[in-house]
């Protein structure tokens, strides 16, 4: 035990990154951003506070590539630069606690424009300030809206917003990504053969992720 216990508070090197110790906070939505995407003195607490706890890396919640590849209204987002700037803030205070910190990038896709769980989940009315949502296929997710299939220009436009989010990220002082993919989020969508996708091109699972 003793060993482990050792072991659990030891720095560890993952490539290029030196982290304090193996305690890792994981990615948890805050729904406490407004419809501009930036993040808040909320997300400065929460964060601020997980590092100051003593975790060697804090990921901050799933952070949208684009306005529509939000999960709601109320997510943070990494797609343009007034929120890369309120983002510096809180990646500058995690490192003053010797903390690293990464953000979780995300696109929702049929899973987007819903009403966060305290307030009833659901997809959001266009005119209380919902989107249009997109998809491998036009296949809803229950009882939400059904979304807009993605063709070849959209989906090259979904990579392109990820990587632009990347770039943001380090600008705004992340020291690592993670891409969301699970959740039946976007890109979990394009590789579950369950029923969220009916495509035959080559983004169809078999032909994405072939066994």
């Amino acid at each position: 035990m003793a060993t482990t216990m050792t072991s659990l508070f030891a720095p560890i090197r993952l490539r290029g990154l030196e982290l304090a110790n193996r305690l890792w906070a994981p990615p948890m939505c805050q729904y406490s951003a407004g419809p501009d995407g930036v993040p808040t003195d909320w997300h400065l607490v929460h964060l601020g506070g997980l590092a100051t706890g003593g975790a060697g890396l804090v990921i901050a919640e799933a952070t949208a590539v684009s306005p529509e590849g939000r999960i709601s209204p109320a997510d943070v987002g990494l797609w343009r630069g007034e929120q890369v700037a309120a983002w510096r803030r809180i990646t500058a205070f995690a490192h003053t606690q010797g903390a690293s910190i990464a953000v979780q990038l995300a696109h929702a896709g049929r899973k987007a424009s819903t009403a966060p769980p305290h307030l009833g989940r659901g997809s959001v009315p266009h005119e209380d300030g919902g989107w249009p949502t997109v998809a491998p296929s036009p296949l809803a997710f229950g009882r939400y809206d059904a979304p807009d299939a993605l063709d070849e220009a959209g989906i090259r436009s979904v990579v392109d917003d990820f990587a632009r989010a990347a770039r943001h990220a380090v600008d705004a002082g992340f020291d690592a990504v993670e891409v969301h993919a699970a959740h039946g989020y976007l890109l979990h969508q394009f590789l579950s053969p369950a029923r969220t996708t009916a495509r035959t091109d080559g983004a169809a699972p078999s032909r994405r992720a072939p066994a």
